[in-house]
């Protein structure tokens, strides 16, 4: 089996490697970077299709611009990136008859907020979504469908929750490490908006897994992809203080306003026979271990 990924030096494709390296599968990466394990390549590129090893079995599409501020710099560049790109890989996945694509989606693509226990069979209303990156997301989700079809190319699509773990840079930290660390540096008092606020915050390690497992697979189709319960803002805090051995004081600017995205992970287990490695004070552990 060989893999292609894009993105390959993201905080998530980095963990990819290290799973495939450890299975011993082949893989090609790229990115806007290179280094010993990728090259450097745009995939907007007409020429796409060339630099896809013959035989690749699987491409997984990491790259993304992900970043609200980039969006909102240009958005113009950002749309043709998440969206022309996508198209520009399965065409050229297409030419070089790659067997299965499977796709980095978020569950942004629900919308802004939701209590409810959030199915992959949820209507995408488009007029709900909170944010231009939602919506590059979700139109690469109807790109990698249709011309999948048209192809004849299996996917894989993966709505990814909030992703956490240790990472070399701050740019990206989910509230997660952004918490932990102000109490690893010594801060009582955390302020938030509501303690309340919660996600189905899901440990790098444990996604770079599935995807692993989803090349092996057979299975198509749409996936959730994360953790096995919601953490508040307040488990976050609490967790962060035990593990220094601290008790911290949370401060609450607005108690009332909080919000929720609870997406059910039940069909990812049962489709993949995959389970999380890491419940969440074990993966927090590991970012205070990073710290």
């Amino acid at each position: 089996m060989s893999v292609f990924i894009t993105g390959s030096e993201s905080f998530l494709g980095n963990y990819l490697k290290k799973i495939l390296k450890s299975k011993k599968i082949k893989f090609t990466g790229i990115d806007n970077i290179k280094s010993k394990d990728s090259i450097k390549y745009n995939i907007l590129d007409k020429n796409f299709a060339k630099i896809i090893p013959p035989k690749t079995k699987s491409i997984i599409h990491l790259a993304a611009i992900s970043s609200t501020n980039d969006f909102k710099k240009n958005s113009q560049k950002a749309f043709e990136i998440n969206v022309n790109g996508t198209y520009n890989i399965i065409k050229a996945a297409s030419e070089r008859k790659v067997k299965k694509i499977i796709f980095a989606s978020s569950e942004w693509v629900y919308g802004e907020f939701s209590k409810d226990n959030i199915k992959e069979n949820r209507v995408i209303d488009y007029l709900d979504l909170g944010s231009e990156y939602a919506l590059s997301k979700a139109i690469g989700e109807n790109l990698i469908q249709y011309y999948c079809k048209k192809f004849n190319i299996d996917y894989v699509i993966f709505r990814f929750g909030i992703i956490y773990g240790p990472r070399f840079t701050k740019a990206n930290w989910s509230a997660v490490e952004s918490i932990a660390h102000k109490i690893f540096l010594g801060e009582k008092n955390i302020q938030v908006g509501s303690a309340k606020t919660a996600r189905r915050f899901i440990f790098v390690e444990d996604v770079a897994s599935a995807l692993y497992e989803s090349t092996k697979s057979t299975k198509t189709g749409i996936y959730n992809l994360s953790g096995d319960k919601l953490i508040t803002l307040r488990d976050i805090i609490n967790l962060s203080g035990d593990i220094i051995g601290q008790k911290i004081k949370i401060i609450e600017k607005d108690k009332i306003n909080f919000n929720f995205r609870n997406t059910s992970n039940d069909l990812v287990k049962k489709t993949f026979k995959w389970k999380l490695q890491y419940d969440f004070k074990k993966g927090l552990k590991e970012i205070f271990k990073s710290f």
